[in-house]
């Protein structure tokens, strides 16, 4: 799901720079994939270190 939400998202930023530059050149929007894909897995390592935490919590040191 994420995949197919990161490639839309470069499909419309490649389209709207090449229109915005009127030539083709490569850009930053060509990251829009890596970037969703990177924002992904941020989230689910936070989410994990909030759960282990919030486990710990109820634990005596």
């Amino acid at each position: 799901m994420w995949i197919i939400a990161g490639f839309i998202l470069t499909w419309m930023s490649v389209e709207m720079s090449y229109a915005e530059r009127g030539y083709m050149a490569l850009g930053g929007e060509w990251l829009a994939l890596p970037m969703v894909l990177m924002a992904v897995e941020v989230a689910r390592d936070i989410s994990e270190l909030i759960r282990y935490l919030l486990d710990m919590e109820g634990d005596d040191v």
